[in-house]
């Protein structure tokens, strides 16, 4: 399991995910590179505050959500999941292809498995308003090609 910290802009579809570095210490939040996943415009934006740069690319990390979009859904109950109860539901991205998936009432997607295998599980949830800086790339960040890029841990979805 890789773990993570994801925050939402929501009206704009804008994801920031940051290392489980900067859960861990706080205080060097700093030292690590994060992205920016736009929804909307299928774009991510790797930001490295150790080189001041950053890198566009299309969004290849949508994962989940861009399967479970495009998904057939079939209702199984409710559950239970970072102290929310959500409801559970059979994705069928494909014949071959299906997820249990737990969403709240309020859309939050809380567990993704496959089987018995947990691909995606929240572990705690806070709703609170944001300030917009943490989904804006710093004004004097560079461009840089993926060749400069600082190495990056995996993110995202599975």
């Amino acid at each position: 399991m890789v773990g993570e910290r994801v925050r939402w802009k929501a009206a704009a579809r804008i994801e920031r995910i940051d290392p489980l570095g900067e859960l861990r210490h706080p205080l060097r939040a700093l030292e690590h590179p994060y992205m920016l996943i736009d929804h909307r415009d299928n774009r991510v934006d790797v930001v490295d505050p150790r080189t001041k740069s950053v890198i566009e690319q299309v969004n290849t990390v949508a994962g989940e959500l861009t399967e479970l979009e495009a998904a057939h859904f079939a209702p199984l109950g409710e559950a239970k999941v970072a102290g929310f109860v959500c409801r559970e539901w059979e994705a069928e991205i494909s014949e071959a292809d299906k997820r249990q998936v737990c969403i709240t009432d309020d859309g939050v997607l809380l567990q993704v498995r496959k089987g018995d295998q947990v691909l995606l599980r929240a572990t705690r949830v806070r709703y609170r308003k944001l300030a917009a800086s943490y989904f804006e790339i710093p004004a004097n960040y560079k461009a840089a090609t993926s060749g400069n890029a600082s190495p990056m841990p995996f993110y995202g979805s599975p």
